[in-house]
């Protein structure tokens, strides 16, 4: 046992050479200043706390680490299963939403208005510039053409009329052409009509084309060797026998209902032209009602022949366009009075 000289406090460790409490030498006072021999402690507790902590904790981080990866192992596991169920049950739930009325509705309304969006910010653009373009395009186009019109306005109007003038001129060259060639009285009504128009400046053309129809039908006879065809009054059949029967097995009254009734203008003209060897009552007036109003010219012609020599009337027209009609007003009780039934 030792007693420190300084503190008094007893030891029982006889290896000690300086008290433990306060520092003093057992042999003498201490050689070593006290700061030092507590600066001297510090170091060695913080070396040893340092040890021990090492010690501990290293220890613990390789444990704590083991166990950390352990659970994020497990954990991971976890949540990857947790993940794919939550994923089905959403995919699952999403579907069954799709399947609805009103998921389908909402869609459409979006998928149009996604649409009109991009129609109005990507394609309505292109088409207003188009229409633009268009339009300006069209009124510098309006704009040359008035300005052309301007321009020629004066052989424009020239040139229009000369073609209206072609067009009606070859118009009367067709309506004497029909007259002529079909006999179509209404070709020589309207080409009378406009040859009495004053101002009209193919008048003179119309009155030249319209003698000139004329002056055929004075000299020319497109059915001189025709034998007519028609159905004969008396008989049990119509005329159908081969040769056509001659011109006297015709009664009066055939003949007059050919020229009155007949489709055939052949069979009509035929009939007026017979007509002329029949000096009977009857035969005036309906030679003068074929002269006024059949529509065929080579009718109207042989009746005008036939009346004349029947009624004794002296022709100034091939179709008796002067002065036959007062003339038989004038005449018609005197000429039918020397006539037999």
């Amino acid at each position: 046992m030792k007693l420190c000289p300084q503190c008094k406090a007893r030891e029982e460790d006889d290896r000690l050479i300086a008290c433990p409490k306060c520092g003093a030498s057992y042999d003498g006072p201490t050689s070593v200043p006290r700061d030092e021999i507590a600066a001297l402690e510090r170091r060695v507790l913080k070396k040893l706390t340092r040890k021990v902590a090492g010690w501990l904790f290293g220890g613990l981080s390789v444990i704590t680490v083991i166990g950390i990866v352990q659970f994020a192992i497990q954990f991971g596991a976890l949540w990857r299963t947790g993940v794919s169920k939550l994923e089905l049950l959403l995919n699952n739930r999403i579907a069954d939403e799709f399947k609805t009325e009103r998921i389908r509705n909402t869609i459409s309304e979006v998928a149009q208005t996604q649409a009109k969006a991009l129609m109005k910010s990507n394609i309505q653009p292109e088409i207003d510039k188009v229409k633009a373009d268009t339009a300006a395009k069209s009124a510098a186009f309006d704009a040359f053409l008035t300005k052309l019109r301007e321009e020629n306005q004066s052989a424009y109007g020239s040139l229009a009329s000369e073609v209206t003038q072609l067009k009606d001129r070859n118009h009367l060259m067709q309506l004497a052409d029909d007259a002529v060639s079909t006999g179509k009285r209404k070709a020589l009504d309207e080409l009378r009509s406009v040859k009495m128009e004053e101002n009209n400046p193919l008048a003179p053309l119309a009155s030249s084309l319209f003698f000139q129809v004329k002056n055929f039908y004075l000299n020319g006879n497109r059915i001189g060797g025709y034998r007519p065809t028609m159905h004969r009054f008396g008989l049990t059949e119509a005329s159908t026998a081969t040769p056509p029967p001659s011109d006297d097995a015709y009664t009066t009254e055939d003949l007059l209902n050919e020229l009155r009734h007949g489709d055939d203008w052949r069979d009509r003209a035929k009939s007026a032209d017979i007509l002329v060897t029949r000096r009977t009552k009857t035969v005036p007036d309906a030679l003068f009602d074929s002269i006024k109003n059949d529509p065929h010219l080579e009718v109207a012609r042989n009746a005008v022949l036939s009346f004349c020599t029947i009624t004794g009337y002296q022709k100034k027209d091939v179709f008796g366009e002067d002065d036959l009609a007062d003339w038989w007003r004038a005449h018609r009780t005197e000429v039918l009075a020397g006539l037999p039934d």
